[in-house]
């Protein structure tokens, strides 16, 4: 993305997890809504 920063929505069926983790992209649920997992 060059360099850009978006500021999305997010939703993970793992539950609710600290600002900050690192996450993996599931699926895109919205044009502003991603699903998430955490990486760990």
């Amino acid at each position: 993305m060059d360099g850009r920063s978006l500021e999305l929505k997010a939703v993970s069926q793992a539950g609710e997890f600290p600002t900050g983790v690192s996450v993996r992209v599931i699926a895109v649920r919205d044009v502003d809504t991603l699903e998430v997992a955490p990486l760990d």
